[in-house]
């Protein structure tokens, strides 16, 4: 997992990469962190209530993209975990 956190980092446009549980627990981040291990943690914990609520209401996803002025989250729900990818903000899915 190290080692394709590593490769996605080295993209164009890509800041960093990280993997939470689905509790939002950080599991492994790309070496510098993307983001603060608190942030990371929040971030992760939030995007799984967000792929639950989806479910529950019937719309199911895998996929979700945040927008913010100066960066763009990507995140990839992988079953047993969330795979997040910062990256600037013209960076695409």
């Amino acid at each position: 997992m190290d080692k394709g956190l590593k490769e996605l980092s080295l993209l164009p446009g890509v800041g960093g990469a990280f993997v939470c549980d689905n509790r939002g627990g950080v599991i492994v981040s790309s070496t510098p962190a993307a983001l603060a291990t608190e942030t990371m943690n929040t971030i992760g914990r939030e995007v799984a209530q967000a792929f639950t609520a989806a479910e529950k209401a019937g719309w199911p996803s895998t996929r979700v993209e945040f927008v913010y002025d100066s960066w763009r989250l990507l995140a990839e729900d992988l079953g047993e975990a969330v795979l997040f990818v910062v990256c600037e903000t013209d960076a695409d899915m």
